[in-house]
């Protein structure tokens, strides 16, 4: 692995995650609309532990970089 694509891998990986921020908040504040906003708490905390699950299933399954 290049240091190009390991930087390009990981500035991926940082536009991945600040969409998913985004995404998430914009969803908190729809859904807080209509429903309680601790109740769409509760539902991002569950929805925050499977995505880290998911995560680190796909983190596992993925090589170790090596210097």
């Amino acid at each position: 692995l290049s240091d190009a694509k390991a930087k390009d891998l990981m500035m991926r990986v940082f536009d991945l995650e600040s969409r998913r921020t985004k995404l998430s908040r914009d969803q908190f504040k729809r859904f807080s609309k209509k429903l309680p906003p601790k109740t769409v708490a509760h539902f991002f905390q569950l929805d925050g532990f499977l995505n880290r699950v998911i995560d680190l299933q796909i983190t596992a399954a993925l090589p170790e970089i090596q210097h």
